[in-house]
């Protein structure tokens, strides 16, 4: 009887195996790790999630991509797959596959490093402590190699010797204005509201932008659409809700996520001058039609007041100061046939920028935007290629009005593009390879000009887990920003091209590096150079016509540099991140600096940061060293006088450069097991542990009696602790 129960329970056994060969079915919330036995190749073409009685939920492929394949002689499976709390996932297999392990990882990375992106993922954004408690994730973008921003605690990112304006950023698609403004970022909002964070450096896919050097896409969670919870986060600095109410189960979410500042005006917090007033509000609608078509309805309002460090006046808190930016957008996805995907996105956006500033002269700044944008894409997947075809059309109002002293001057620019795209993307066992392509036709009053931009890259995988990679850009933007680097900190000033006075900025680019990946470690090394056309600066620093066209000169550009991230897991529960970038920008110009080279406003030679992250049974402690070169500056030297008002006399530009910047910030979150449905958590962190006096600005001083300047140094936020609590529910 016990050799017959045996034999039986063998046989049991061998059909549970059969079983699992044709259906996984998965508890995870994380990544999925299967290692394969047999020598073919599979492609996983369905995958869904169903609630935990059994009912479907919704048909959809939650990955980024339409099928998942991979080669089951591989060594390692992986896929990322996000589905809601309390779930299951079903692979379904098109063979019989069987498995030796099927594991749930929990993703212990800061950073996901591609051959020419990094992706900071749910998971790693969870373990990140944000300056202050619950300051943007801007600050979790300067922790990669080759982005820095213009100065402490500001939105405006340089990237690859780029000045803000080359970097496209995008919140769910929508175009976000990458200017420098104080407090962070535009509507990002608690963490908590973000799923993914892409950082493209180059070789992007023209339906991401196409505009800009560099690309940053940030991904939202999008609505839940079965369960009701809500999280709460407050500092000494702000109060930030993120809320999912589920309307019609499966059918229709929203989610609500808002922030605001809880400090105005002029005050001190630890004796330091802070120095913003701002809110942020977003609501989307998540609507599924059926099971292959959703719709996403998304508004955004972001309102900001300036800083009064930033124009050295404590009277900067007034109506006059502002920044906002509105938009509103509806965005279709759906799935035609088999593999067979289409998108459709219509947004608008209504953006206004206002200063006013008494340096020397007084100056007032008016800038508003107004643009409307269709775009629809549509997605054909084979096993190895995909293409991607889309038209976009768009129309922008641009009004900049400056009035200096007694003297104004209006700009203002109404123009329409139309464009299309094609992307094609082949991938191998060893060998991939994309070429993005787009020809941009932009009409300015009533004449018509074509600009075509493409990308390409090849990617080569070698020795099993290695790669190297080349690629080669050309883009073009119409938009020219021209910075001024002699006053404290650098105002931007935009002037969109009208193909004659002021022509587009086009850029060269070549790249290569290696993705090196030996066990628990991953090191990426990229070389780069851009060549820039059309690279406009004021040929003269001071005068009525500062920021005026007529003292614009066109010139190039040279950007070139080496960028190096390292990745190690120490254990199952710490990882440091080592990031390294050494670049150098220079501008070429007849009218400047006597024709000879000079830096760039945003040329920083090093830019370094060491990010260490251990997390325990109820806390998570982070540590995060930061280490960049000063900005460049032009200094004045004396006043010459002749039958009239003093010249002043400045030394070469740029010459001159602030110390190096460096920090370091310690974090410790708290973590309490959620009991009763409530979950809470309690944060430190340490902005500047050590005090160190880092220099983000110059104040200048000119005495009569001795012809001289003399310059002051603004330093900004010597240490700041800060607290955050956290409650969700």
């Amino acid at each position: 009887m016990r050799k017959i129960g045996l034999l039986l329970w063998l046989i049991f056994l061998s059909c549970l195996s059969i079983q699992a060969q044709h259906r996984l079915r998965i508890q995870v919330l994380d990544d999925i790790y299967a290692r394969p036995v047999s020598n073919a190749r599979v492609i996983v073409n369905t995958v869904s999630y169903v609630s935990n009685d059994e009912g479907r939920c919704m048909a959809t492929i939650l990955n980024d991509t339409a099928h998942i394949e991979f080669d089951l002689d591989s060594t390692e499976f992986k896929m990322s797959i996000l589905v809601p709390e309390d779930t299951s996932i079903v692979i379904t297999m098109p063979e019989l596959v069987a498995y030796q392990a099927v594991v749930i990882h929990k993703e212990k990375s800061t950073g996901i490093i591609r051959s020419n992106s990094y992706v900071l993922d749910e998971t790693s954004l969870k373990n990140a402590i944000l300056p202050g408690g619950t300051f943007d994730p801007i600050h979790l973008l300067l922790k990669l190699p080759g982005i820095s921003n213009s100065q402490e605690m500001n939105a405006g990112l340089n990237i690859r010797g780029g000045g803000a304006y080359s970097t496209s950023i995008y919140w769910n698609d929508i175009p976000i204005p990458n200017l420098s403004h104080s407090m962070g970022f535009v509507s990002l909002f608690d963490i908590n509201a973000i799923r993914k964070i892409e950082y493209f450096t180059s070789d992007v896919s023209s339906f991401y932008g196409n505009r800009g050097s560099s690309y940053i896409k940030f991904i939202s969670k999008e609505p839940s659409l079965i369960k009701n919870n809500t999280a709460v986060t407050a500092s000494p600095f702000l109060v930030s809700v993120n809320s999912n109410i589920p309307i019609v189960k499966n059918k229709v979410g929203v989610n609500l996520s808002i922030r605001k500042s809880i400090l105005s005006n002029t005050y001190n917090y630890f004796l330091i001058p802070l120095f913003t007033d701002f809110y942020d509000i977003s609501i989307q609608t998540r609507v599924v039609l059926n099971k292959n078509n959703s719709i996403l309805i998304n508004y955004l309002d972001n309102y900001d007041r300036k800083n009064p460090l930033e124009f050295g006046s404590n009277d900067a808190f007034n109506d006059s100061n502002i920044y906002r930016f509105r938009s509103i957008s509806l965005r279709h996805e759906g799935v035609i046939g088999n593999r067979l995907s289409w998108s459709n996105i219509l947004y608008f956006t209504d953006f206004e920028n206002q200063f006013l500033k008494i340096n020397y002269n007084f100056l007032s700044i008016s800038t508003t935007s107004k643009e409307w944008n269709y775009k629809s894409v549509l997605s054909k997947e084979f096993d190895h290629a995909k293409y991607k075809a889309g038209i976009e059309l768009s129309h922008n109002n641009f009004k900049n009005t400056t009035f200096l002293s007694s003297d104004s001057m209006p700009n203002k620019t109404g123009f329409e593009s139309g464009s299309v795209f094609l992307d094609y993307s082949y991938q191998g066992r060893k060998l991939k390879f994309n070429l993005n392509q787009r020809l941009n036709n932009e009409r300015y009053q009533s004449d018509f000009y074509a600009l075509y931009e493409y990308r390409t890259g090849v990617e080569y995988s070698f020795l099993g887990k290695h790669k190297a990679f080349v690629g080669l850009n050309r883009f073009v933007n119409n938009k020219q920003t021209v910075s001024e680097g002699l006053i404290g900190k650098p105002n931007d000033y935009s002037f969109y091209c009208d193909y004659k006075s002021i022509l587009p900025q086009t850029t060269r680019e070549s790249q290569m590096g290696v993705l090196l990946n030996p066990k628990k470690v991953n090191i990426a090394v990229t070389i780069y150079q851009r060549n820039i056309q059309n690279v406009y600066d004021f040929i003269n620093l001071f005068g009525n016509d500062y920021y005026q066209r007529t003292n614009l000169a066109s010139g190039t550009a040279i950007s070139k540099g080496i960028e190096t991230a390292t990745h190690l897991n120490i254990g199952t529960r710490s990882s440091i991140d080592v990031n390294y970038t050494y670049s150098r920008t220079k501008y070429l110009n007849n009218y400047i600096n006597h024709g000879q080279e000079y830096a760039a406003n945003y040329d920083r030679p090093h830019n370094g940061s060491i990010n260490y992250t251990t997390r325990r049974k109820k806390t998570l402690w982070n540590l995060n060293f930061v280490l960049e070169s000063g900005r460049p500056f032009t200094k004045p030297l004396f006043k010459a006088f002749y039958n009239g008002p003093g010249v002043t006399i400045y030394s070469d530009r740029n010459a001159s450069r602030l110390p190096l910047y460096h920090r370091l910030d310690i974090g410790v979150q708290f973590n309490k097991k959620r009991s009763k449905g409530i979950e809470r958590s309690f944060g430190i962190h340490i902005y500047n542990a050590y005090a160190h006096k880092n220099i983000y600005g110059v104040i200048l001083n000119y005495d009569m009696n001795t012809n001289k300047y003399s310059y002051k140094y603004l330093v900004a936020f010597p240490i700041m602790p800060s607290f955050n609590y956290r409650i969700s529910f």
